[in-house]
């Protein structure tokens, strides 16, 4: 049984994503925050170090227009509120929050299946859970 269990455990590869392929995701001006839903939540798997940062990946769906956001988080312990994506949280970011500059390029672990098509929409930031 354990063996089979293994079996359906997904590979969990770095994969260096180009962040040029992608685009900044429209926000509502009205609000100070934008609220999402954690779809997927893809920790890094290797400690940051001096040489080599890694990064948290989480596919979210945003709450007022529902487009995906790909949130990367660079080398961050991941919250317990962002591992379970059954519970009703309502998950924030700050735009203030939102990095002016980031990398061109970034390290995530993810299986092989997953697909980030080119002009999806991402952010670098830090989030915050609100339970519902």
């Amino acid at each position: 049984m354990l063996l089979a269990d293994c079996k359906n455990k997904p590979d969990m590869t770095p994969r260096i994503i180009n962040i040029s392929m992608l685009k900044r995701p429209s926000y509502d001006t009205s609000r100070e925050y934008t609220g999402v839903q954690i779809l997927k939540t893809y920790p890094a798997q290797i400690d940051c170090n001096v040489n080599s940062k890694y990064f948290d990946l989480y596919v979210c769906k945003q709450r007022t227009n529902l487009d995906t956001i790909y949130i990367f988080n660079e080398c961050a312990q991941v919250s317990d509120f962002a591992l379970d994506t059954t519970i009703n949280i309502e998950v924030v970011f700050y735009r203030n929050d939102t990095l002016k500059s980031h990398p061109d390029k970034v390290t995530v672990f993810v299986p092989k299946t997953l697909q980030i098509s080119k002009n999806a929409k991402y952010a670098f930031v830090k989030l915050k859970g609100i339970v519902l």
